[in-house]
């Protein structure tokens, strides 16, 4: 059971630490039976709120590094627009410099020009944001610790502010040291038109070919996590979730100290669920898959002696009423299922085990007629059938990694002292379409039968199953939609970087058609400019995903975060956009009349 404490006043969480580590192994020493050295071993104290939001952390993290991402791609966009219109300005600058303004003055003014487009973009922000963040709640799970009370306070505004501010020194920087390092002869005489073109030219390429490569890296890490969902959401969880409603049944303690008692109820409940309208069948179970919950114990088996200083084997136990596995469509191998004979507290023990647990313990093998015991009960339980192997806790899992099998066993049967005693149970029933009417009925039904049960999480069993990958599919859209912005953001830096590109070569090109060149060779020659932008940023991105993508790979399900067909299409992805992007300036390029061209220059 989870231990929740309360630290003693002056002591601090590493003496608690400390004194946890030294008292675990008398923990394990307690235990009637003996368990592995190494249980618990990991285990530690930690703040009580870090056990209720830990588990979301890491996808947090992840979407918040892909709108730092996100945000970076965005910087280097503004700053190549900020060169390019810095490069408009030479003129400007230098009759200023000509007029006796410093350099540090020139710098001031155009980072405080670009500081002030930073504010008014976290203004803008902060807008969408307020209308969005409705929208953001709906799209995470609703399991996420605290959703409900996120809000925009001041401390998010105070963020906003600062980032808007660091973001405009970020992308202004640059541009305002490049506009202000002038040579004043050459920039009056010419306008500046081509005084700086070819330094300004590589810096304006180096920030397309960052943005390309920061974009390939959110592509490639959505591409893996969208892959990772395709194959979670083709699990085969080894039972049906068609047209069957489920509903937990809570008994209250007052009502079962004679067991007998809750059989009786829970007979007479299948027996009316039955006979409501749109149910074909019902059956109860202790434990639903994919619920969360578990039932386990620790097991002997008969052909597997164990010394008593081995630890004991642990099954994940399911306990149902006879119908339960035909119900949900769970397929009997071999053997035979459970009747309502075995059901009696004092008829013989049975269970039924899984394929996998059949395999494990009794390869090649007939596992009718095996034995399993309690460790604490001299009883031993016989195996009567084996059936399909279940997704029990997740889809990515049948079981946690500490199980060693799964068994059933017939509620009711026996429940001598030792025995766990289930009271409280899921109610699994089959609808001839889904219906969910049947709310309504069963509550009335259950009241009926007593007012001292109480009934909840009325759902159908394909909500439970879509439900299960909430989380991961909230995580793989986020992304997906940061990777779709990063992608446009990446090709709107390419399509400015080669118009610049174009417009400083418009003389040149007018030459080359004058001169007879083709209009292809033109174009060719503009499109290898994008494609070499394209292609050396994916050589870089390629590089830093396969860094920063294992950082994903507890994230991932059936594909790793290498997967050559991710990195490959995801590479082809961004060089068709970026070739794309680069065809309506070579576009332009070609449409040059070399006459006006010509003048022009």
């Amino acid at each position: 059971m989870p231990v929740i404490a309360r630290l003693r006043a002056g002591a601090k969480m590493e003496q608690a630490r400390a004194e946890l580590r030294a008292y675990i192994p008398h923990m394990r020493e307690m235990f009637p039976w003996k368990l592995p050295d190494l249980l618990w071993s990991s285990s530690t104290v930690i703040p009580l709120q870090e056990s209720l939001v830990g588990d979301i952390r890491t996808k947090l993290l992840l979407l918040f590094g892909a709108i730092g991402l996100v945000l970076l791609i965005a910087c280097a966009n503004v700053a190549n627009l900020l060169l390019a219109r810095a490069t408009t300005r030479q003129k400007e600058m230098a009759l200023r410099a000509a007029l006796g303004a410093a350099r540090p003055r020139i710098c001031r003014q155009l980072l405080t020009e670009s500081v002030l487009l930073g504010i008014s973009g976290g203004a803008f922000g902060i807008v969408v944001a307020v209308a969005g963040l409705h929208l953001l709640k709906s799209i995470l799970p609703e399991d996420t610790p605290r959703i409900t009370g996120v809000v925009m306070d001041w401390q998010i505004m105070a963020f906003i502010a600062v980032t808007a501010v660091l973001v405009g020194l970020l992308f202004g920087i640059a541009p305002a040291l490049h506009a202000s390092r002038i040579d004043l002869m050459d920039s009056l005489k010419t306008g500046g038109r081509h005084s700086t073109a070819a330094a300004t030219h590589r810096l304006r390429n180096g920030l397309a070919i960052t943005e390309v490569a920061l974009a390939l890296v959110l592509l490639v890490g959505a591409g893996l996590l969208m892959k990772s969902l395709w194959e979670l959401s083709r699990v085969n969880p080894g039972f049906r979730t068609e047209f069957i409603l489920s509903a937990r049944i809570t008994p209250n303690k007052t009502f079962c100290p004679d067991f007998a008692r809750c059989q009786g109820f829970y007979s007479e409940l299948l027996e009316r669920s039955r006979s409501l309208p749109g149910v074909e069948d019902a059956a109860a179970v202790n434990v639903m898959p994919l619920s969360g919950r578990i039932n386990a114990f620790s097991a002997d088996l008969e052909d597997h002696p164990r010394d008593p200083k081995d630890p004991a084997l642990v099954l994940f136990e399911t306990i149902t009423t006879p119908n339960y596995l035909r119900l949900m469509g769970v397929p009997l191998m071999i053997g035979r299922g459970f009747t309502a004979a075995d059901m009696w507290p004092d008829a013989s023990p049975v269970a039924l085990i899984t394929a996998a647990t059949a395999q494990k313990f009794w390869p090649g093998q007939d596992p009718i007629g095996k034995h399993i015991r309690r460790t604490w009960k001299s009883d031993w339980i016989t195996v009567i059938g084996v059936v399909g192997d279940v997704n029990e806790y997740s889809l990515a899992s049948k079981l946690p990694g500490y199980f060693d099998g799964a068994i059933y066993a017939p509620y009711g049967n026996g429940t001598g002292a030792g025995t766990p005693r289930p009271t409280e149970m899921t109610l699994m029933m089959r609808t001839t379409n889904g219906q969910a009417s049947l709310t309504g009925e069963l509550r009335k039904m259950i009241l009926t039968l007593s007012p001292d049960v109480a009934v909840s999480e009325i759902q159908a069993l394909d909500t439970v199953v879509s439900q299960s990958i909430s989380t991961p599919r909230s995580t793989t859209s986020l992304f997906a939609v940061f990777a779709a912005f990063a992608l446009v953001l990446g090709a709107v830096g390419i399509y400015g970087v080669i118009s610049y590109f174009v417009v400083q070569r418009t003389p040149e090109f007018g030459i080359r058609l004058a001169l007879g060149a083709k209009k292809r060779d033109v174009m060719r020659l503009v499109m290898r400019q994008g494609a070499w932008v394209a292609l050396i940023g994916v050589l870089i991105g390629s590089a830093g995903a396969l860094a920063l993508t294992r950082l994903m790979s507890s994230l991932l399900f059936g594909v790793i975060a290498t997967d050559p067909v991710t990195y490959a299409v995801v590479a082809i992805l961004v060089i068709i956009v970026a070739l794309a992007a680069s065809f309506f300036p070579a576009l332009r390029a070609i449409r040059v009349d070399p006459l006006i061209a010509l003048r022009y220059e």
